[in-house]
């Protein structure tokens, strides 16, 4: 029993021994975190954790630096310029085993300046939203952790939790993260599509959002991504906007990040900062151990979990038999053997090891003392060969120390050189590349790279046809002529411009400085060149070309609107005196005189008809609007055009069902529709489709910014988009530009009076809309009108009775106009309605002669367009002498304002000159027989 006891003590006092050596023999290690974020912030504060309990346990002794760069408070590159230059001087005699990075803007900066700052350092990162391996090609010292949230798996949990789900609504931000989760979520979808509905909330304000989610039916689900900044630009720390909207939702929200676990989110398949830095303090005990960093693979499958929050289980029925295996859930009730589980299973395995290690160490024991003996012997004999062989290379090692430092001193001076300028030209703001004169890239610089996206070792060696240059541009210029041109005779061209192609497929404008570099033997050598990106520059100036070509077209359309608003009301007080008398000339007419008579009235209609066309362009006449639904207005006139059109047209109708409601004059949409649809059946004379499309749409902000001075908007609106397309003969490109001219015409004389298209133009720009034409000879013609889907304003009169026969009177009627021709006409048809009259010629006279009989006078037709006091002051004064007056505006030219203040101020009804007798009648017996 004391043998057994003895031994015991010695297997123990060994083991002792052992570890204590093992330990001695690690030495401390210096190891530097450096965060992307603030302290506090739980994501980074997850990864630091995690990085330092995996440390811990191999290197207690460690010495660890741990640096927040605080990106989320200061994103701006002269902010990362200053920490460049921080860090440069805090460790410029420091130096670190590894150093572990954590979330994109540390691993990106650490990319650009780790050379600078820590050379020969490697690097192990964590955090980085969708790592591709080109991220770090060229970087042999880097390796690292993938993170990507496994957004099919927290889709696929969510689903079999709430198998009644019908729609998901997916909360996310438009950050440069967010992005690429959309587009993750965009992939991961499609195979839901016929069971689910998925809508989008990315960019929009905090309280549409919230506004929103509280009135989601009970099939619906949340999923929220991270929102931290919202369209207004107001910002979110991690836990306070999903907090917001999980109080607001009452249907469950589900997430792809833990630092959202505990803050509202019902849980799912979570990317997790603890196990991020878990698996990057693994990598980099790899490195510690002696592991090359470009031996080491990058951890592609991000390290997540499934993670659920209790109270939010509890909250929407779940039960934990139904979570997925493995599954972590917080919030639990207390639990004696759940809280203390990994203490309980680290005693047992910890004493399972004890004995694994006392047993082997016994073993081993055994076969060391037998290897000792055998070595002993090996050892003599070895070491009378060393000392022998140390003497030879003692002195040999002399001389060649000598020879190594006056090398060193070499290397030194041309290391230096070329590291200046090497620093000069990639740092440069410029694109600096060189070429020989075959055309193939013999240098590409880091800013070269940083503006066409591609990465040195992808264009070095290539030519620069194909791969940074395109065989054509989008001018339709060759540019495989003029590149070989500039190899041929490069001083030709010591400046040009000309279109690059980006890795993306995007293009850009380059203006380029060549310099040509000559050998006396060969000749032509090499081409350097110095470029800048001019793209925006460009566009600016396109973007302010066409503002100025819209300026110009709107300035002549409002030109043209005030001249016929100017000519409108002198025209149809003229036309009025004409079809007035005609009109009533015909009554006593003979026959041989009736028909000229007719006639004249007849072209003092159409006189009429053509200043309201007019007026209607120039946005001066009056619209009656109202809501309407264009979709019944388009069947009405397909029916219609039916029975007009060639049976050879085929007419197609494709319209939205749903569509928005519109406030519109619909005798003036009918006229839009006819025009259209008539110029489109002209331009088929051998048959063809005309196709009438409606749908729902936006103005986007760009749109209505650059109409903002015929819009009454600049931001984006709702709005009914309308297409009219026919495959006809087409517009030719010069005739595009004047279509919308008032008589400005391509059909023969006679067939046309070039006020169609204006017309229409005119119509919908009282509609505040659009209108546009995209034409192209031999393959049709589309008109697009955008009308916006928004509250109207109704300025139409009383509507009059619709009767045919004449309505007479024997009321006394004042009649107030200028002149004295229309007086004299109106003053006649009146009189052969039965009525008695009284005239004036101005306010002032009007006012006197109401006063003086305002107790006989029943009604008063009034002429806005007077001089003196004018029409409208006049109305002013009668009302207030009078507040049960009855007037009726009698006008030459139909002003919305002056019409629409006039009923408001108390004025009955209005007539637009030339009217006929049929019209004054119903009009006045409207008005005198209304209570």
């Amino acid at each position: 029993m004391r043998y057994q006891f003895i031994v015991f003590k010695a297997i123990i006092l060994t083991l002792f021994i052992a570890l204590h050596a093992y330990a001695g023999t690690n030495t401390a290690q210096n190891i530097l975190i450096l965060n992307s974020y603030h302290p506090g912030y739980k994501w980074s504060d997850d990864i630091t954790r995690g990085i330092i309990d995996v440390l811990s346990d191999k290197y207690p002794e460690a010495v660890l630096s741990i640096e927040y760069m605080d990106t989320k408070h200061f994103p701006d590159d002269t902010y990362i310029l200053q920490l460049f230059a921080l860090y440069k001087q805090k460790y410029a005699h420091k130096k670190f085993d590894v150093i572990i990075s954590s979330d994109d803007n540390a691993f990106n900066f650490l990319t650009y300046y780790s050379e600078y700052i820590f050379p020969d350092t490697p690097v192990v990162f964590c955090g980085v939203n969708y790592y591709q391996p080109e991220d770090i090609s060229g970087l042999p010292l880097f390796t690292g952790v993938n993170e990507e949230a496994d957004l099919k798996a927290g889709i696929e949990i969510a689903l079999k939790l709430h198998p009644d789900t019908r729609r998901i609504v997916f909360v996310n931000d438009t950050t440069t993260t967010g992005k690429k989760v959309q587009q993750k979520f965009s992939d991961v979808i499609s195979d839901y599509r016929d069971t689910i509905r998925f809508e989008f909330l990315e960019n929009y304000e905090m309280h549409a959002i919230l506004d929103y989610l509280e009135k989601l039916p009970p099939d619906s689900l949340v999923f929220y991504t991270f929102f931290f900044r919202d369209r207004a630009g107001n910002f979110f720390e991690y836990d306070e906007s999903i907090r917001l909207i999980s109080n607001i939702s009452r249907v469950p929200v589900y997430g792809a990040w833990d630092f959202s676990l505990g803050s509202g989110i019902v849980g799912g398949k979570l990317a997790s900062g603890y196990f991020q830095g878990e698996a990057a303090g693994k990598l980099a005990l790899r490195i510690l151990a002696g592991e090359k960093a470009d031996r080491i693979p990058v951890i592609q499958k991000s390290p997540n979990h499934y993670f659920f929050d209790f109270r939010q289980m509890e909250r929407f029925g779940i039960q934990p038999s139904d979570l997925p295996k493995g599954s972590i859930v917080i919030n639990q009730p207390y639990s004696f053997f759940s809280e203390y589980k990994k203490l309980i299973t680290t005693i047992l395995v910890s004493i399972i090891s004890l004995l694994m290690i006392v047993f082997l160490l016994s073993i081993n024991i055994i076969k060391r003392r037998q290897a000792e003996k055998k070595l002993k012997a090996a050892h003599e004999t070895l070491e009378q060969s060393v000392i022998h062989r140390t003497q030879e290379l003692s002195s040999a090692n002399l001389q060649l120390n000598i020879e190594l430092q006056e090398r060193k001193k070499i290397e030194a001076a041309l290391s230096g050189s070329e590291k200046k300028y090497r620093e000069l030209v990639e740092n440069a703001n410029s694109i600096i590349l060189r070429w020989d004169k075959t055309g193939s890239i013999t240098y590409f610089n880091e800013y070269a790279e940083k503006v066409l996206g591609f990465q040195k070792k992808e264009v070095i060696g290539k030519h620069v046809i194909g791969s940074i240059v395109p065989e054509l541009e989008s001018t339709g210029r060759n540019l495989t002529e003029i590149m070989s041109d500039i190899c041929s005779n490069p001083k030709n061209y010591h400046y040009h411009i000309n279109e690059n192609l980006c890795k993306n497929g995007r293009r850009i404008w380059v203006a380029w400085t060549n310099k040509v570099f000559e050998d006396k033997k060969t000749g032509i050598t090499e081409i350097l060149s110095i470029g800048s990106d001019i793209t925006e520059q460009l566009n600016a100036e396109a973007e302010l070309k066409t503002k100025e070509d819209l300026l110009r077209r709107a300035q002549k359309m409002e030109a043209i609107g005030t001249l016929a608003g100017g000519i409108a009301h002198d025209f149809n007080n003229l036309l009025y005196v004409i079809s007035g008398n005609a009109e009533l000339l015909m009554d006593g007419a003979s026959p041989e005189f009736k028909d000229g008579l007719e006639e004249i009235f007849k072209s003092a209609r159409r006189g009429a008809d053509l200043v309201k066309q007019l007026m209607t362009f120039s946005r001066k006449a009056e619209t009656n609007l109202m809501t309407t639904f264009l979709n019944v207005e388009i069947r009405k006139i397909k029916k219609m055009l039916e029975r007009l059109f060639p049976k050879m047209i085929e007419i197609e109708l494709d319209l939205e069902d749903d569509l928005y409601t519109v406030n519109a004059d619909q005798l003036q949409i009918e006229q839009v529709l006819m025009n259209l649809c008539i110029n489109a059946r002209d331009s088929m004379p051998g048959g063809g489709k005309l196709i009438i499309k409606t749908k729902n749409g936006l103005i986007d902000k760009s749109i209505a910014k650059l109409h903002s001075d015929t819009l009454n908007y600049s931001q984006a609106f709702r709005a009914v988009i309308l297409t009219i397309s026919d495959n006809g003969h087409g517009i030719p490109a010069e005739t595009q530009e004047r279509i919308f001219e008032p008589f400005f015409s391509t059909k023969e004389v006679g067939k046309g009076t070039g006020l169609g298209l204006s017309v229409i133009y005119g119509i919908v720009k009282s509609h505040n809309g659009l209108i546009f034409c995209d034409s192209k000879i031999g393959s049709g013609t589309t008109f697009t009108i955008y009308i916006p889907a928004v509250e109207g304003i109704d300025i139409s009169g009383t509507p009059h009775p619709d009767t045919e026969h004449l309505m007479t009177g024997i009321e006394t009627i004042l009649i107030i106009d200028d002149e004295a021709s229309i007086r004299q006409l109106t003053q006649g048809i009146l009189h052969s309605l039965g009525y008695q009259t009284l005239t004036a010629e101005n306010g002032e006279s009007a006012l006197k002669t109401y006063a003086e009989y305002k107790e006989r006078i029943d009604l008063v037709v009034l002429d806005l367009s007077m001089p003196g006091i004018g029409g409208f002051r006049c109305l002013e004064k009668m009302i207030h002498t009078n507040p049960d007056v009855k007037v009726i505006i009698a006008s030459g030219y139909s002003s919305k304002g002056s019409i629409k203040d006039s009923i408001k101020m108390g004025a009955k009804d209005y007539i637009i000159k030339p009217f006929t007798k049929n019209e004054l009648s119903k009009v006045i017996r409207n008005v005198l027989d209304c209570d």
